[in-house]
């Protein structure tokens, strides 16, 4: 045959013939060998065909050493495989051609065909539907008889494609099926009878089984038949209907996809063949009217008419199980890392961690001071964000392209401005576990108290505000009137941090060496100890200087003036024996700060009266 007088089509046909059924790659050469023509024409002929996969989601690649090879969806890549074979057949039996060895014909693509499909195969495909059709009293209506031939053949004839390990656990509930026996037993016995070495292998006589299942249960007409080869495109379809109704993208979960795929088939097979299913975990879903069980419901619903069923509670409630864990996983993949970098240590940034949790769904990896982002942050490459209290040298912004945001310790309207800026969206609601508790003791008899509360806790994690605790409680019971001073002016910041700290030292809680210490602190990093506008919260690390957990409370009736512009006039000093210490402190005086207007009315506070009335009424 001269190849070069072959028209375009004719040309493109027998490349994707070549490009499909052979997947180790094709070199430029090989191509033009073998069709006898010009590498300039292979290269225009590449260009049109690249263009055209596009259209059903494959790509024309290009690899160093295996040449041009496709690539995508493992369904897609079968589909057009068999669409290839089935316009071949229908073509050869038009021209009474077909099991004819491909001694004649007038296809020009015919040749190659015969190169890549073995004769014996055809004869073997043949054999195979009518003993497979009598003994299960199969169906198979004539206009999609060349569809299921071409697919048979197809997975017979190529022994390297399809041979793929992961069928066996996608249709591994197919093995104890009729139907995989008869093909297991039918097939063998052709094999043998043609003096084939070995069977097909059992993930590929599971695809058969698979298609046979599917000729059982609903006759596979007319474009249901590439519906169920290819489940992937299904199962998709499933997905982006879910990720639409949860505003959440679960395309990329390919744990939810295996998943789907190996329960979708077979669920439809137990639906038809009235095999119940039974398990405690789904059992528990629908007693507890799980939300993923109506959304999963409403993305099945097409499914359910291509095939003619309508799926059972228990079969729902296994795909929301799948569904709900996919949700889970995603969230936490999408979760933005963090790096945390206070100035004021270990206690105060729980104040910053504690807002972020309250308002964002962040990872934040570690919490680090200030004086030791230098030699650690070389050390946090894998995170998305660097959150600082205090301002951070660029060059590692630079160096590991992380964005390095300045925010303020309790969190101002500027700073969830600027997290957004960043693409930091606030995205949850928190709850007031006190106010749930409420709600609940008024509508229900509660059994067990606690036990609801570590429940609800642990549903909800972050997402509860734990204020079962009263606010305030650990300001009230350090603070007591020998801790607080009122004073009219202070020389300058040392004076106030002195003053302050001089409290603590006088009620033994710390020795001089401390106050000292704070004092160096701010000279050194600044005025980091500012966590807004207005007060201030001098101290320094756990130490031996530290004698026992104390605070102290100083309000200065004119504003102090600190480094770098900062001001305040309250100078809440503290000491704190151990961690546990220091986060009760600190997640008390957030609460005051955010909820409570702590700074606004205690900065015109006079006397301890009124700082005792006011605590007292928040505790109430």
């Amino acid at each position: 045959m001269n190849c070069e007088k072959l028209s375009l089509n004719e040309r493109l046909n027998i490349l994707k013939m070549i490009l499909y059924f052979d997947e180790s790659g094709l070199k430029l050469s090989d191509i033009a060998g073998t069709m006898k023509i010009p590498k300039a024409d292979v290269r225009k002929d590449l260009e049109i065909m690249s263009e055209e996969v596009k259209k059903d989601g494959i790509k024309l690649i290009y690899e160093n050493y295996k040449g041009y090879k496709l690539t995508g969806n493992k369904g897609n890549l079968l589909v057009k495989r068999l669409e290839i074979i089935e316009d071949i057949i229908r073509e050869l039996k038009e021209t009474g051609d077909f099991f004819n060895s491909g001694d004649s014909g007038t296809w020009h693509s015919e040749e190659y065909f015969y190169g890549y499909i073995k004769y014996e195969n055809l004869e073997i495909t043949r054999n195979f539907l009518e003993l497979i059709g009598k003994e299960l009293e199969l169906e198979i209506h004539q206009e999609n008889y060349n569809r299921v031939f071409s697919y048979i053949l197809m997975l017979i004839n190529f022994e390297e494609l399809y041979d793929n390990k992961e069928e066996l656990l996608t249709r591994n509930f197919l093995f104890h099926t009729p139907e995989y026996l008869a093909v297991e037993r039918i097939l063998g016995k052709l094999f043998k009878e043609n003096d084939r070495k070995e069977s097909p292998k059992k993930a590929k006589l599971l695809l058969i089984t698979d298609l046979i299942m599917g000729i059982n249960i609903s006759g596979l007409k007319d474009d249901i038949f590439y519906k169920w080869i290819n489940e992937e495109a299904v199962t998709e379809g499933i997905i982006d209907k879910v990720s639409d109704m949860i505003n959440l993208n679960l395309r990329e979960d390919k744990i939810l996809i295996t998943g789907l795929i190996d329960n979708l088939k077979f669920s439809i097979y137990r639906i038809k063949n009235d095999i119940q299913i039974i398990n405690s975990v789904f059992k528990d879903l629908i007693l507890n009217k799980d939300k993923n069980i109506e959304i999963v419901k409403k993305a099945v619903e097409e499914t359910e008419k291509e095939f003619k069923i309508n799926f059972t509670e228990y079969e729902l409630a296994a795909m929301a199980y799948l569904v709900r864990a996919s949700i889970k996983r995603t969230k936490r993949n999408n979760i933005k890392k963090v790096l945390l970098i206070c100035g004021l240590g270990y206690g105060s940034s729980k104040i910053l961690e504690e807002s972020l949790k309250e308002n964002y769904e962040l990872d934040i990896v570690d919490v680090i001071p200030y004086y030791l982002a230098d030699d650690l942050i070389p050390a946090y490459k894998e995170v998305d964000f660097i959150l600082s209290t205090i301002e951070i040298h660029r060059q590692f912004e630079v160096s590991y392209g992380i964005p390095i945001i300045k925010i303020n310790p309790v969190m101002q309207k500027e700073d969830f401005e600027k997290l957004a800026e960043y693409g930091i969206e606030k995205n949850k609601t928190s709850v007031s576990l006190k106010k749930l508790i409420s709600i609940i003791e008024n509508n229900t008899e509660i059994k067990d108290r606690q036990k609801l509360i570590d429940s609800l806790k642990n549903e909800f994690e972050d997402r509860i505000i734990n204020d079962i605790q009263k606010t305030g409680y650990t300001l009230k019971k350090l603070l007591k009137k020998e801790n607080v001073k009122f004073i009219d002016e202070a020389e300058n910041w040392k004076e106030a941090i002195f003053q302050s700290g001089d409290l603590l030292v006088s009620n033994k809680k710390v020795t001089s060496e401390y106050v000292q210490e704070m004092i160096e602190l701010v000279e050194k990093h600044g005025p980091y100890i500012v966590l807004e506008e207005g007060i201030a919260m001098p101290h320094a690390g756990i130490s031996e200087n530290v004698l026992e957990t104390g605070i102290s409370l100083l309000v200065v009736n004119e504003k102090v003036s600190l480094p770098e512009g900062r001001n305040a006039n309250i100078f809440l000093s503290f000491a704190a024996k151990n961690k546990n210490d220091n986060i009760d402190i600190m997640n008390d005086l957030f609460e005051l700060i955010t909820k409570y207007e702590f700074i606004d009315k205690v900065s015109k506070m006079k006397n301890y009266s009124q700082l005792e009335t006011y605590l007292e009424e928040i505790i109430k």
